[in-house]
């Protein structure tokens, strides 16, 4: 985890498909307009599984509990992004992350939170 400033040339790098889109310019502005948290998380499922919490694109549609939903009612200026599973999730870690600031290991719960036949996958 780190805190970090997105500049134009990084977010047009991961955002690019949008790019060229009408709205572009108002998600860059605010995406640049405050430094933001970025962290990479690991486990089974973990995309998915940070997709659930975090909720619907559209925060005016996202469950309540989920980040989107208590915290926010547009689908551009919505607090949080995560990864999308049918993208490239490494490079979105390789896009933030440099592999120093990277660590492999065995987090002390990690018995508890998998079960043996889970732990191979891993």
């Amino acid at each position: 985890m780190k805190m970090v400033r997105l500049d134009d040339v990084l977010l047009k790098k991961h955002y690019g498909k949008y790019a060229d889109k009408p709205f572009f310019g108002n998600l860059s502005k605010f995406m640049s307009s405050a430094p933001v948290i970025a962290m990479v998380l690991s486990g089974i499922k973990a995309v998915s599984a940070v997709r659930f919490i975090v909720g619907s694109t559209k925060g005016y549609e996202a469950d309540v509990g989920t980040i989107r939903g208590d915290f926010s009612l547009s689908m551009q200026a919505n607090l949080v992004h995560a990864s999308d599973p049918a993208e490239d999730p490494e490079a979105e870690i390789n896009r933030f992350f440099n592999p120093e600031e990277l660590f492999d290991y065995k987090k002390i719960d990690f018995e508890f939170i998998y079960s043996e036949d889970e732990r191979d996958v891993l």
